[in-house]
Parts: structure tokens; C-alpha cells; sequence
């Protein structure tokens, strides 16, 4: 097991001091891209979507990815 960062990048940025272990970095991603649609969704229930925002994925030694509010759900 590995400790994520997951940290928060939308009107604010909100770093994740604590991170969560995980087994490896798909499972890192995985969990990124469902926190990023939890926040896209409160996102659009006040009415906004912000393409760029995002959530980056850290470990200690660095970042590992970026999931964009625009990468994480589907717009037709």
C-alpha cells in the first residue's frame, strides 16, 4: 500500500494533508475520478461547470496524475 494525496484544485485549493492508502496508481486515479465527479455534480447543482478544474493525485515523492472536471464525465 501507498499513501495518495488527493489534492483539490477549484475555486480554492484544498490540499489533502492526510491521504489515503491505496494499492497502486490506478486505483489512485480510480478514486480521483470518483471524487471528481462528486464534485463536479455539486458543482452543477449551483448552477456552474468548471472544465479545468481538478483534482491532482500526489504521493510523497511527487505528482502521479491529474483528473479534470472535464475528463471525468461525459458531455454530449
Amino acid at each position: 500500500m501507498r499513501r495518495y494525496f488527493f489534492h483539490i484544485h477549484n475555486d480554492h485549493v484544498t490540499l489533502d494533508e492526510d491521504g489515503t492508502d491505496l494499492r497502486d496508481n490506478h486505483a489512485a486515479v480510480a478514486y480521483a475520478t470518483r471524487a471528481v465527479r462528486e464534485l463536479a455534480a455539486e458543482s452543477v447543482e449551483h448552477g456552474r461547470f468548471v472544465r479545468h478544474h481538478r483534482v491532482e493525485v500526489h504521493t510523497r515523492l511527487g505528482l502521479v496524475a491529474t483528473v479534470r472536471f472535464d475528463e471525468a464525465v461525459k458531455i454530449n
